[in-house]
């Protein structure tokens, strides 16, 4: 394993190694975690920017035909957060009440905002509505009825996307594939006719916008994407010719990959982009189709890289016969995708940058009541002693959003650096907190 991390694939853009210090957004991390403490997740802010602005000036200069990025909030999402991806053009991909009504904390429109979902309630389609999201991504017949009624009683039409499983399987964990004949999401798209007939009962609440698609997630094959777009204008020509119903719009969801390891190689997001708006231009050629305007969400090609997460080492068991283990004062309550995907990660000691590496691998484990709170199943570095602040490049996503509270353990703080500033995004939790929304029943 490498001591060198300046320029990894996996660090953040702003991510400096001198003289056994490191810097990120041009703040010194020993400060940032001496300051807020540990476990930490650290967010650079250049690392985001070049990203938003890879999605979104790729697709401005190579598809007129126009385009809407809207990030994934599952991924990593808060006010703070919401501010600067809107400041690089993006809107937002939201999934529930909570993320919406982010947005509209946050001070944004609707103009932006794509709602998706496989099971939205009536509440979030009204709040939907009223907020004027430029596109409600229908998921299943009930919501296409339920969502006709809902716009009925406000006086609207609503402009509505039909999302599509179009039995595309991708290599990544079976977990994260979205795309499948036998996905909980999105209508079959042997039942597009249906569908289409459904969503037409109702032309004064719904108006239709286009089809929407997602394959899943962490995927590094272009071929899965432009398969995508193949599948798509076949059946969106058969609607044309059989309905006379032309989509505006084509949603090509999200999922494109990161290096989490050194043994990950994603194309750049530029390359990525380009290659599938030239396969829509050319489908669109072929079937004598009206250019749709695309969109996309991505979500962890925006917000892994640009995250690190900061953890305290604690102590070191030795056992006969097996890997040693190292405690860190955070673990799966702040990280559950080693748990829940198996998913790896790259490390570096701050305090020992430069270093050489102990041959004995070691297991890094985090502080929870569980045999699967692994944060590093086979970490090789320099030697791990209590008190070294360990660093876990590319925790941007899914980190944060996916934390909990298992064993009443508050959720760490999110901070923000940028040209040698540092802000919190997110206050630490506190015992206080944990506690603000218990209730005890009148008869204990």
């Amino acid at each position: 394993m490498s001591t060198n991390w300046q320029n990894a694939p996996m660090v953040p853009d702003s991510f400096v190694q001198h003289d056994g210090a490191a810097t990120l957004g041009g703040v010194n991390l020993a400060d940032v975690a001496a300051h807020y403490g540990t476990p930490l997740y650290v967010m650079d802010a250049a690392t985001l920017r070049t990203a938003c602005r890879e999605y979104h000036q790729t697709l401005s200069q190579q598809y007129s035909a126009g385009h809407l990025v809207v990030l994934a909030c599952k991924s990593n999402f808060n006010v703070g957060l919401s501010k600067l991806v809107a400041s690089e053009g993006l809107g937002f991909d939201v999934v529930s009440a909570g993320e919406l009504y982010t947005v509209m904390k946050a001070g944004f429109s609707g103009e932006n905002v794509v709602f998706n979902g496989n099971n939205k309630t009536a509440e979030e389609l009204e709040m939907a509505i009223n907020f004027n999201v430029n596109r409600i991504s229908l998921d299943n017949f009930d919501e296409i009825h339920r969502l006709a009624g809902i716009a009925k009683t406000l006086g609207k039409q609503v402009n509505v996307l039909a999302r599509v499983s179009p039995g595309i399987e991708c290599h990544t964990h079976e977990y994260i594939k979205t795309g499948q004949n036998d996905s909980k999401f999105g209508f079959p798209i042997q039942r597009l006719d249906e569908l289409v007939e459904a969503v037409l009962a109702y032309p004064e609440q719904l108006c239709f916008k286009g089809i929407h698609g997602h394959i899943g997630s962490q995927i590094f094959e272009l071929q899965a994407y432009k398969d995508l777009v193949t599948i798509f204008f076949e059946r969106m020509n058969h609607v044309r010719e059989k309905y006379n119903v032309v989509f505006e719009d084509m949603n090509l969801g999200g999922g494109w990959g990161i290096s989490y390891t050194h043994d990950d190689s994603p194309l750049p997001i530029p390359t990525a982009m380009q290659a599938v708006a030239d396969t829509v231009k050319a489908a669109a050629k072929e079937f004598d189709y009206p250019l749709p305007r695309l969109i996309f969400e991505p979500g962890r090609s925006i917000m892994a890289r640009a995250g690190i997460t900061m953890y305290g080492v604690g102590a070191r068991k030795d056992v006969e016969g097996a890997m040693p283990f190292i405690t860190v004062d955070g673990g799966m309550g702040d990280n559950i995708r080693p748990a829940l995907y198996q998913a790896e990660y790259e490390a570096a000691v701050l305090n020992k940058l430069g270093q050489p590496d102990d041959p004995t691998p070691v297991r890094v484990v985090g502080k929870y009541c569980e045999s699967g709170d692994i944060v590093l199943r086979n970490f090789t570095g320099p030697k791990l002693a209590s008190g070294d602040t360990l660093i876990i490049f590319g925790t941007g996503a899914y980190n944060y959003t996916m934390a909990s509270v298992y064993n009443r353990f508050g959720r760490p703080a999110m901070v923000l650096v940028e040209d040698g500033k540092h802000a919190l995004l997110v206050e630490r939790e506190s015992l206080d907190d944990l506690l603000v929304n218990d209730r005890v029943p009148s008869w204990l």
